[in-house]
């Protein structure tokens, strides 16, 4: 008998073979593939993966970033670990356009950070991938499109808004017209307004703001008017160079016509080398006042208030006699327990608040009446209302410094230092 013995050989894994060391690897983001010899070997982190002693290329990939090849060396034995690799991201470009022009616009990726800007706008080297174009104009829906970034390739975005034609008038005209904030432009203007619900608000100088709320409608030809109360006093003059001035604003030379809110109101006519005069006037809504003023060097002046349809012989009262005042007499203020004092105090501090706060909001409403005079203006009248504005601008520059050096002193009073 003949035997045969038959030997089964397995064959031998070609990398447990060689020599081997291994390679460790991670990248900013993690995730991506790892390839060798075109092979799948995993994806990182990759950590100590087995390769056979020499040199080899890994190949790095993930969507939306470039492929990245490194060389690495294999030792006998050892690890060879490449750290964190920063992936870079593939490209493109986005374009963004509007009508009209000089909108706000935000481009939010998939991770929520968000790139602002004005249109219109190119972003070049735009990272690949999701995002959210948003168009904003005050007092409009915004205007929202997902587009995809792809490599190499350039994507654009565009939008007008579509509105409807409203003219806007104002009594008294020359009113600053506001929408979510954002300035219209001056009475009478026509602006375009988005085809929904709207808020609009009316200011001009010292005069109690104005709301309307409606829809455009349609095509048609749509006038919005804003009716403010007020009144109007007419003040003149005997005297070229006389000048006045209402509830503390310097309306300059006379005559001159003042739009003021209803209410009480205190003039002052003031000229060279005679006493100044000065008359409360309670003025009501739609009144006219006219208000000539008589001055006379030597002479007492008179300072008349009168409506214009009045009788005349009715129309200039007595001048009052101005009685001195008589001085008083400063005392210095004895309290009676801790609490009686800090209530004092307290109260001090309250009064200086609203009476530095009365004269801030003064100097707001006064800027505002120049800046009505300046727009009812032009040629040097127009400069002069200017020159006004800009002196207030720099008392109200000048305000805080003077607040502080005031409240210092209201402190030493009270021993708060």
């Amino acid at each position: 008998m003949i035997g045969v013995n038959l030997f089964l050989h397995k064959p031998e894994d070609p990398v447990a073979s060689l020599e081997t060391g291994s390679v460790s690897v991670t990248t900013k983001p993690e995730g991506a593939t790892v390839k060798w010899h075109g092979q799948d070997i995993g994806k990182t982190p990759l950590a100590s993966y087995t390769l056979p002693k020499g040199k080899h290329i890994l190949q790095l990939s993930l969507p939306g970033y470039q492929i990245r090849s490194l060389e690495v060396e294999i030792n006998k034995g050892s690890l060879n670990d490449l750290g964190v690799i920063t992936l870079i991201h593939d490209v493109g470009e986005l374009s963004l356009k509007s009508t009209p022009n000089n909108l706000s616009v935000e481009i939010v990726d998939s991770d929520n950070s968000t790139t602002i800007g004005k249109t219109p706008m190119v972003i070049n080297n735009l990272p690949v991938g999701n995002y959210i174009v948003r168009i904003k104009r005050p007092g409009w829906p915004d205007y929202n499109e997902a587009i995809e970034i792809q490599p190499n390739a350039s994507a654009a975005v565009e939008h007008t808004f579509k509105g409807v034609n409203v003219t806007l008038q104002s009594d008294p005209p020359g009113a600053t017209i506001f929408l979510s904030g954002s300035e219209l432009g001056k009475t009478p203007v026509t602006v375009e307004l988005p085809p929904q619900r709207v808020q609009l608000v009316s200011r001009i100088g010292a005069l109690t703001p104005v709301t309307q709320e409606f829809v455009p409608a349609g095509n048609e030809k749509q006038v919005v008017e804003f009716k403010h109360d007020y009144g109007v006093v007419s003040i003149s003059s005997d005297r070229a160079d006389a000048e006045a001035s209402i509830t503390g604003f310097d309306l300059g030379k006379l005559p001159i016509e003042a739009i003021l809110p209803p209410g009480q109101h205190r003039i002052l006519v003031h000229s060279e080398g005679v006493p100044d005069q000065t008359k409360a006037v309670d003025i009501r809504t739609g009144q006219r006042i006219s208000m000539p003023v008589t001055l006379t060097s030597g002479v007492a002046a008179t300072l008349t208030k009168r409506p214009e349809n009045a009788d005349k012989e009715n129309s200039q009262p007595r001048p009052r006699p101005v009685r001195p005042k008589t001085p008083r007499v400063e005392q210095t203020p004895t309290y009676r327990s801790k609490e009686e004092f800090e209530r004092a105090r307290d109260s001090a501090y309250e009064q200086f608040d609203s009476e530095w706060e009365a004269r801030k909001n003064a100097m707001k409403r006064e800027k505002d009446y120049y800046d009505y005079q300046a727009d009812h203006s032009d040629g040097a009248a127009q400069e002069k209302w200017k020159a006004k504005k800009d002196e207030v601008d720099r008392r109200m520059d000048q305000l805080d410094d003077q607040k502080d050096n005031a409240k210092s002193a209201l402190k030493r009073h009270w021993n708060d230092d």
